[in-house]
């Protein structure tokens, strides 16, 4: 890192808001880059100084669970999950303290478990992370070590650790995934997918999650599920049981919930090469087409991709995929490469003209 490096100021507000568990996906990542770029160091190093002058002095109980939490917190901003100990020790020394942590992403994490938990001893952080992921345009079957079936979805990320299952059989997942769980005694199934967990109570289900789509989607194929509603420190504020056919829409801007019905036979139909859109605008199709076809999608104009679609695709290749686009939506598409062009056909320009 050169001496001479610009600094920039963090902001404040921001973090405050990251502490009290109100950040959207956006500004998280935004918070992930106050710790890891160098230009934030003085800014920050200043900020965790003044913040643990004021929380050393503040007796909180040692909280047991410390060490998921943290993970949890590495998992949702993308980090690499290592095994190591965050020493936590009672105030002194706080500026040799808080340079460390603008110097290193695990020093930072000790400050954001040293204001959420309180001092402590010791954090041991030892928990070893499995990861699944799929590229773009491919779909991955896996078993799980408690024998529950997952299908995963293109550009999709799936994580659990070590204590699956015998600890607990807790996943998160960032993408798409069709599950088939293994019933058996002991803890219970849950997929994490941002602030929504998923616990199942004897079913097949399909979860969607994006982080650049508006909507976390679930899908009850057979049997039942729990949706639960959780704030960033975890604590539950709604519950919403799905059955069969049920589906589940969260606003991830929002928060709002609102739910839906679906024939079962089209939860998770893209395992087998069927792609459903209903009341879908054109940008949100265009991102599922992206993953499936490992391609990129332009369009002509912004109000274009806000128009809707209702369309079945089964089983087709891309140009066929495309043809079927132009004709439902009434677009034209042209394709260089990887790159797909969308805009209105020209017999609609021409009529709106006429008009």
């Amino acid at each position: 890192m050169s001496r001479f490096m610009q600094q920039q100021p963090i902001d404040r507000q921001l973090l405050t808001t990251y502490l009290k568990g109100d950040c959207t996906p956006g500004q998280l990542q935004q918070v992930k880059q106050y710790f890891e770029a160098p230009q934030y160091k003085e800014s920050l190093e200043a900020f965790l100084h003044e913040d643990w002058l004021r929380q050393a002095a503040i007796p909180v109980a040692v909280t047991p669970d410390v060490a998921d939490q943290f993970q949890r917190f590495r998992v949702a901003t993308g980090q690499q999950v290592e095994t190591t100990v965050v020493t936590l020790r009672k105030w002194r020394g706080l500026r040799g303290v808080a340079a460390a942590a603008c110097v290193a992403v695990v020093a930072v994490a000790g400050w954001l478990l040293y204001h959420s938990y309180g001092p402590t001893q010791e954090a041991v952080v030892a928990t070893q992370w499995k990861t699944l992921t799929t590229k773009p345009g491919k779909v991955s079957e896996v078993m799980l070590p408690d024998s529950s079936m997952v299908y995963l979805g293109p550009a999709s990320t799936l994580r659990y650790n070590e204590g699956y299952p015998a600890k607990n059989r807790q996943l998160y997942l960032q993408g798409e995934a069709y599950f088939i769980v293994q019933h058996r005694e002991g803890p219970a199934f849950t997929v994490t997918t941002g602030r929504l967990t998923t616990v199942d109570i004897g079913t097949e289900f399909n979860i969607s999650y994006h982080p650049q789509q508006a909507a976390i989607a679930v899908a009850v194929a057979k049997g039942k599920v729990e949706v639960l509603q959780q704030t960033a420190s975890h604590t539950v504020t709604s519950r919403s049981p799905l059955t069969a056919s049920q589906c589940l829409y969260y606003d991830t801007a929002t928060a709002a919930i609102r739910f839906g019905n679906t024939a079962p036979d089209l939860i998770g139909a893209w395992r087998k090469g069927i792609l459903h859109f209903r009341n879908t605008t054109l940008q949100e199709m265009a991102l599922q087409l992206e993953r499936y076809y490992n391609i990129q999608i332009r369009f002509s104009d912004d109000m274009l991709a806000k128009e809707r679609i209702t369309t079945v695709l089964r089983r087709r290749s891309l140009p066929d995929a495309l043809q079927v686009l132009s004709m439902t939506a009434g677009v034209h598409c042209s394709r260089k490469g990887d790159t797909v062009w969308i805009k209105k056909s020209s017999a609609l320009l021409e009529s709106g003209t006429a008009k």
